[in-house]
């Protein structure tokens, strides 16, 4: 519970201490992700996103093509089961985000950040001594990145696609749209 309460106090100051928000350009954004536990006996997983973010406007470049922001969120990792192996996850994040414009449609972004990981595993094996389970979870703050593309739809909506690692054994696509406010 600490480590939660610490996390989520972490990722709330990040966003809070920005410099200068541009909040006529915040932005939700939600998705579903594709998420791999990196784990053989385990199928991948579908899951979902919610977020929102902000460009910072005290961070100017001399090209206008480059934008800063910061974006803060939570991840269900989804459940993938097989083989009497269950795993299911989820992670609170926030991160640092670089966008470049490539037109007035489309553009490119990267960010890197932390997030706080929650995994559950779970084992269950029927012999002919009786039927066995075992499980485990594990709650870790992990370094994250991710890139991906964006097409603007139109002024306030936006669609992308990106990846994310997570930790070095939990990585996803995802697919997100994105409302400006």
């Amino acid at each position: 519970m600490k480590k939660t309460l610490f996390a989520i106090a972490m990722i709330a100051s990040a966003q809070a201490s920005a410099l200068e928000l541009a909040k006529d350009e915040a932005y939700i954004t939600a998705g579903l992700q594709l998420t791999d536990y990196d784990v053989s006996v385990l199928d991948d997983s579908v899951g979902f996103n919610v977020g929102i973010g902000a460009p910072l406007t005290g961070l100017n470049t001399s090209n206008p093509k480059i934008k800063f922001g910061v974006e803060g969120g939570y991840v269900y990792f989804g459940e993938s089961s097989k083989n009497n192996w269950t795993a299911s996850g989820s992670s609170i994040y926030g991160a640092g985000k670089m966008n470049f414009a490539l037109n007035d449609k489309a553009s490119l972004y990267a960010k890197a950040g932390l997030n706080y990981v929650t995994v559950e595993v779970e084992y269950d094996v029927n012999t002919q001594f009786g039927n066995f389970s075992s499980s485990a979870d594990d709650s870790e703050i992990k370094l994250l990145w991710g890139f991906g593309g964006e097409l603007k739809l139109n002024e306030k909506m936006s669609a992308g696609v990106g990846y994310t690692s997570y930790a070095s054994d939990i990585t996803s696509l995802n697919a997100n749209v994105n409302f400006r406010f």
